[in-house]
């Protein structure tokens, strides 16, 4: 038989029983308050304070889809999406579906949205890819391949007009229909603009911005060989993208393009157009001052392009070799002379590769806060482009200018705005770091 314990032994063990119940009661409801004080409430959004609700996106889930079947977003016109997914991801096995298919997408020449609107031919051309490029002259010349009609939109935008110059007496910006400038309805209208079967003036300026391969100009030059709707009765017999390349060589040159620059600007010569004189194909192609006529005369040295009026000063600007710039200045000191939209010497050195045609002309007292028509200042084109050493040297003169990074284009923007809108992250940390407002209001 066993020996029962003792009643004080059988007290004494509940006593202890107890007790560890109780401590293990009290840890649980200390871990418990522990537990309420990490709970931290959710922030509230402030004004002018990063909104904690908003999840940040870091990639387009869309745009970056691999598969090679094209989605079918219900409307013709999104469907032109897939083009552009397809060249951006280099997915040919999609395009050529797509280009299989009748009346899905209505043009090659859409853009994804208002503020990614890039399009196909521009994405093909920045990524240095070949092959697109090839399947889309292919598709461009293809007259079985049925494109989708449009609908109509159902929806109207509307404004409250605007004011000439005359009415007040000083310009008045136009005013949007909502209170505070607000846009109201005509946000969703954003997007229907559509650049159907026409390599215009944006199109164009991209490609000859971000093209340094000289051979894919001349790919798309043999490629494209049906004429583009609207062009002059006289080219359309002609190589028509011959004739809408050297309409363009103006975008090449702003844009500081060296390279199709003087590819563009010596077909032009070779072939006698838009009056580009040797002198113009000479301070593009060479490096060498002494390689110039040593008798070169004034009349050479601004002989004006025809309408666009861009003088081989404004060539020497791009050229990095500031020599060649030196050498033009001496025949004939024009400092200031302009172009048809009044951009100086300044601003397409602001554009250049390297900083010494800038550094060059600031040497000389030229006006670096001046605007073109467009009132974009150099600092403005030294941005958009993403030249950052001629970013740091206008910098430089903040001292003399204190407003220089606050001055607006006649779009209503500052220079911070166009280097985001290029996607330049250096030139955008560095304008930080001078005080650029990160938080300004652009268009």
């Amino acid at each position: 038989m066993e020996e029962e314990e003792p009643e004080e032994e059988k007290g004494k063990g509940k006593k202890k029983g107890g007790k560890k119940k109780k401590d293990e009661e009290e840890e649980e409801e200390g871990e418990g308050k522990k537990k309420k004080k990490a709970a931290k409430k959710p922030e509230k959004f402030k004004k002018g304070k990063w909104n904690p609700a908003v999840k940040l996106v870091t990639h387009d889930e869309i745009l970056e889809d691999k598969s090679n079947e094209p989605i079918d977003y219900g409307s013709v016109k999104y469907n032109c999406r897939n083009l552009i997914r397809a060249v951006h991801t280099k997915n040919h096995k999609l395009m050529d579906n797509l280009f299989a298919k009748q009346h899905f997408f209505t043009s090659l020449f859409e853009r994804w949205a208002p503020d990614h609107n890039e399009n196909a031919f521009e994405l093909a051309f920045k990524n240095n890819d070949k092959k697109s490029i090839q399947a889309l002259c292919k598709a461009y010349n293809d007259k079985k391949l049925l494109y989708a009609y449009e609908q109509p939109m159902g929806i109207e935008s509307f404004d409250t007009g605007d004011h000439s110059i005359q009415a007040f007496g000083v310009k008045v910006r136009k005013v949007q229909m909502g209170r505070g400038g607000k846009e109201l309805i005509n946000a969703y209208l954003k997007d229907i603009d559509n650049f159907n079967d026409i390599f215009d003036d944006i199109t164009m300026e991209r490609i000859f911005e971000c093209t340094q391969d000289t051979t894919l100009l001349d790919l798309l030059m043999v490629e494209i060989t049906s004429a583009t709707p609207g062009a002059h009765e006289a080219h359309q017999n002609s190589n028509h993208m011959e004739y809408i390349f050297e309409s363009h060589l103006e975008k090449a040159v702003i844009a500081g393009n060296l390279k199709v620059a003087a590819y563009l600007a010596t077909r032009m010569h070779k072939n006698g157009g838009y009056g580009v004189v040797e002198t113009h194909q000479d301070v593009l192609t060479k490096n060498d001052p002494k390689k110039l006529p040593a008798n070169l005369r004034r009349t050479s040295v601004v002989a004006k392009t025809i309408q666009t009026n861009i003088t081989p000063i404004h060539f020497a600007c791009i050229n990095p070799n500031v020599k060649m710039l030196e050498f033009l200045l001496s025949r004939s000191p024009d400092y200031s002379i302009a172009d048809y939209k009044m951009r100086k010497p300044i601003h397409y050195a602001a554009a250049c590769e390297g900083s010494d045609p800038l550094e060059l002309l600031l040497k000389n007292n030229v006006d670096f806060r001046e605007g073109d028509r467009e009132k974009m200042t150099p600092l403005m084109v030294a941005c958009k482009y993403g030249r950052l050493k001629n970013v740091q040297v206008l910098l430089g003169l903040l001292e003399k200018e204190p407003n220089l990074l606050k001055q607006k284009n006649k779009e209503g923007n500052m220079a911070i705005h166009l280097a985001t809108e290029r996607g330049h992250l250096d030139v955008i940390k560095l304008l930080f770091k001078h005080k650029a407002d990160l938080n300004a209001a652009g268009k």
